[in-house]
């Protein structure tokens, strides 16, 4: 059987930025690209520090025509920080995905021997791999509890609430209904002095049955390029499952325990 590497699910070519680039211009790649981290590379090739979309969007706003507008006045460099998990690219799949884990952080940095750059390894690539990687029928454990927000609450009491949970997903609701799932990408991008229902990213709200086979919930959530579902039993919501959640079930699967390090360059 094969074994699985880095190099084979890492978010590649790398996307990243001078570390002169413009906020508006970090701002467009992030949102253009899809993608919530980006290297700010030095004139070596060599990593200053990586942007994420809740730094840059806690800064500012893009408007409709793609103009940026300044909250607070950030140069990118300010807001860089050191990647928490480094990886190798030949390092197994399972042990980049545990340092994801064990570093509390929903990506890798993966650095060649001699310490460049060459992409990221992202929970999106853990929901790729799990969409083939997984058992057919491996049903995982659903945390019950549904973290919710009224569709009517300010943007700016989501956002203090998703801090408060640390979470990245919020279950908004209207009155007893689900009105959807909202993330906090979806609240840092948006104008703040909108209300949380405003911002709720269009089409319909997305479902699993509370024993869903989770290679079935990665698959769909790949193919629609989101990061939650909502687990439901006989029709009540009852936890929000999260690339989080199949990033922890492959690696139950791979058999990869809380001791498990890369054998790649460590943070400096």
């Amino acid at each position: 059987m094969k074994t699985e590497r880095v190099r084979d699910w890492m978010g590649a070519p790398l996307v990243g930025c001078p570390v002169d680039v413009e906020m508006a211009d970090v701002a467009r790649l992030l949102w253009d690209e899809g993608i919530r981290h980006a290297p700010l590379l030095r004139k070596n090739g060599r990593v200053a520090g990586v942007l994420s979309d809740i730094d840059v969007f806690s800064a500012g706003t893009l408007v409709d025509d793609g103009v940026w507008v300044e909250r607070v006045a950030r140069e990118p460099r300010e807001l860089a920080r050191p990647a928490r998990a480094i990886v190798h690219p030949d390092d197994e799949l399972a042990l980049g995905l545990a340092a994801l884990r064990d570093a509390g952080s929903d990506y890798a940095l993966v650095l060649e021997a001699d310490g460049t750059p060459v992409g990221i390894l992202t929970e999106h690539d853990a929901v790729r791999a799990a969409a083939r990687l997984l058992p057919e029928g491996f049903v995982g454990a659903v945390h019950r509890g549904v973290r919710g927000i009224d569709a009517d609450t300010p943007v700016l009491d989501g956002l203090a609430r998703m801090v408060d949970l640390g979470v990245r997903h919020l279950v908004v609701t209207r009155g007893p209904t689900i009105a959807g799932v909202v993330s906090v990408r979806d609240l840092m991008a948006a104008d703040h002095d909108l209300a949380v229902g405003d911002v709720l990213p269009p089409g319909i709200v997305r479902t699993m049955p509370l024993r869903s086979s989770l290679r079935q919930v990665a698959a769909e959530m790949k193919r629609l390029r989101i990061g939650s579902m909502i687990a439901v039993d006989q029709g009540v919501p009852v936890s929000v499952v999260t690339r989080t959640d199949v990033l922890r079930a492959l690696l139950f699967v791979f058999q990869a325990d809380e001791s498990t390090e890369p054998d790649g360059p460590k943070p400096t």
